[in-house]
């Protein structure tokens, strides 16, 4: 049986050839190999387990992209991360750091929320009087 494998999921399969292919704004290398069932089996799902992960990045930064055009990021990583506008973007744009995609925590997108409700009523409560 022929298929395409992700080699860092399936070890020990003796590959043909190699292909390189641009997937969601990520490079990944695939093997073609000849495997077993089972094999193509764990491959398909590292390759969908790896399509949600590009999924929800992607979705994330989809949300931001209209308020990012009028809240500064800076003054959210600063006022409620306590980090750099870069490790910020990091995540949101799902950059490479340190050899492993950076990406936000529960905890983290949990605070990236109240921060937006928190300028929200800030906002909302704001007048200008003479």
């Amino acid at each position: 049986m022929f298929h395409i494998t992700v080699i860092e999921d399936v070890k020990g399969i003796n590959c043909s050839g190699l292909i390189s292919f641009k997937s969601l704004s990520t490079y990944a290398i695939i093997f073609c190999c000849y495997a077993s069932p089972e094999g193509f089996e764990a491959a398909f799902i590292a390759s969908a387990k790896q399509t949600l992960e590009d999924a929800k990045r992607l979705r994330i930064k989809e949300q931001m992209r209209e308020i990012t055009q009028f809240v500064s990021m800076s003054y959210i990583a600063k006022n409620y991360f306590n980090k750099t506008k870069s490790w910020l973007s990091q995540r949101i744009n799902g950059h490479d750091v340190n050899g492993r995609q950076a990406q936000f925590t529960p905890e983290e997108i949990d605070t990236l929320n109240k921060a937006f409700s928190d300028l929200s009523q800030k906002l909302g409560a704001f007048r200008i009087s003479l």
